[in-house]
């Protein structure tokens, strides 16, 4: 099988189902990671545009992950309720689900130790639920200043060793290891085979080349490691405001030309 490329779609900010996923398919990528809310787009509807694009569905991971008057407030059963819908999405989307906003759920704990208990509580509980609709879950960790908890592999681990849910993957992001991680290769070579995507974004969250990470290190990290999985791009232009899509027809041509550029960097690793 040819090597998976594909996108997080919040990045593109395309409403419409169907611009959507031609826009990423004529962006040679072969793959989607489905970022939208449960609300914006029938599950049926996702699958049968992604179909006609030739496009895998990887996974789903809701923006629109956190706490609100839709998705239900900050608490243990909100959050095990909230997950359980998401996890009933990816099932119908044929795709694992990701956790990454889990730990906003945790806003009400007056402690660390008890934003912590929590968190433990609801993977236990998340998990025991996907295994029930035979859905895969990973867990991305995030920099601190986007997620209250699970900034690192480190913490990851943790959460798992805590939780006893040993079948939970890991969900590597460049831009976040290059915040959160002391050694963010000697991080992408240990969790490379519990890895379940590799989220490619330079430091200052462009394209391959644009900020200071060097991709090849760790493609090689990774390849050492053992990941042999999809590669999927997350990129905000330096100039927009932090997690802003395109905000007109030069951003998107510029992002896209990211895109475009990143995948044939990453394609030339194997030369190496």
């Amino acid at each position: 099988m040819s090597q998976q490329f594909g996108i997080c779609t919040w990045t593109l900010g395309i409403d419409d189902l169907e611009t959507l996923m031609s826009t990423i398919a004529e962006s040679g990528l072969n793959s989607v990671q489905y970022c939208e809310s449960m609300s914006a787009h029938k599950a049926e509807d996702v699958v049968r545009m992604a179909q006609k694009y030739n496009l895998d569905l990887l996974i789903f991971d809701p923006f629109d992950c956190r706490p609100s008057e839709e998705n239900g407030e900050a608490s243990l059963e909100g959050a095990v309720a909230f997950y359980q819908r998401v996890v009933d999405y990816a099932k119908q989307l044929g795709c694992g689900a990701t956790l990454q906003g889990l730990s906003a759920w945790t806003s009400q704990c007056n402690t660390q130790e008890a934003a912590w208990a929590q968190l433990v509580e609801s993977v236990k509980r998340i998990q025991a639920y996907a295994e029930t609709r035979q859905v895969h879950l990973s867990y991305e960790p995030c920099n601190l200043y986007e997620v209250p908890l699970i900034h690192t592999t480190s913490d990851f681990q943790a959460l798992v060793n805590d939780s006893q849910c040993e079948d939970l993957s890991i969900l590597l992001d460049s831009f976040h290891m290059n915040i959160g991680e002391s050694d963010p290769l000697l991080a992408a070579e240990h969790y490379a085979a519990k890895n379940a995507i590799f989220h490619v974004s330079d430091s200052n969250r462009e394209g391959i080349g644009h900020g200071n990470i060097d991709f090849l290190e760790h493609y090689e990290a990774l390849q050492r490691g053992g990941f042999d999985g999809p590669i999927v791009f997350e990129f905000v232009l330096s100039n927009n405001p932090a997690n802003t899509p395109p905000r007109n027809d030069h951003e998107m041509h510029t992002l896209l030309e990211h895109v475009k550029q990143s995948q044939q960097a990453w394609s030339s690793f194997s030369a190496f």
